[in-house]
């Protein structure tokens, strides 16, 4: 490969936004901060957690925080159900594959899942995994993603979404 005046200056450049942004350090701080959110004591809640884990909280208020400042706090206003259209154990079964499809099995995930809508007053919030801390349910992160805006206040919500398998019937 020949040296050229055009690769020279695509080279300097490069190695000029290197050294002007050191990327190395900016990143280890967002790793520190995310390894911190995603502590194993901080997921247990989600170990086995359904729609049936917050219902009972509805109307209680979750502090929140971002890189350890606080962002205020949330009340939980309303858990939505949402079910996925699964088929049927017998209507996978009757299923002929066309040519050169892939064979559905019976193993095949079925997919459910809930909502969380939080009400914030004052400054919304931006989209990003934050951490909640609650009385009882204790301290987990949760990506939370603006959904709302009225003139006082603003919403905010959480999806989860639980693979389970296809009863065989």
């Amino acid at each position: 490969m020949s040296s050229s005046r055009r690769l020279f200056l695509q080279n300097a450049t490069l190695a000029l936004a290197a050294v002007m942004f050191p990327i190395g350090g900016l990143s280890q701080n967002q790793l520190h901060e995310q390894s911190e959110a995603f502590d194993p004591e901080n997921l247990t809640i989600f170990s086995g957690v359904s729609s049936q884990t917050f219902e009972q909280w509805i109307g209680s208020r979750f502090r929140v925080s971002l890189g350890k400042q606080s962002q205020g706090s949330l009340l939980l206003t309303a858990v939505s159900v949402m079910k996925a259209a699964n088929p049927q154990a017998h209507e996978i079964a009757n299923l002929q594959p066309e040519a050169g499809s892939i064979f559905v099995s019976l193993n095949q995930p079925s997919v459910t899942g809930f909502s969380l809508r939080f009400q914030r007053s004052g400054t919304p919030l931006q989209q990003n995994t934050y951490l909640l801390d609650h009385n009882w349910l204790g301290t987990f992160p949760l990506f939370l993603v603006p959904s709302g805006l009225s003139a006082r206040s603003s919403t905010c919500t959480a999806v989860f979404s639980l693979l389970g398998k296809i009863a065989a019937t």
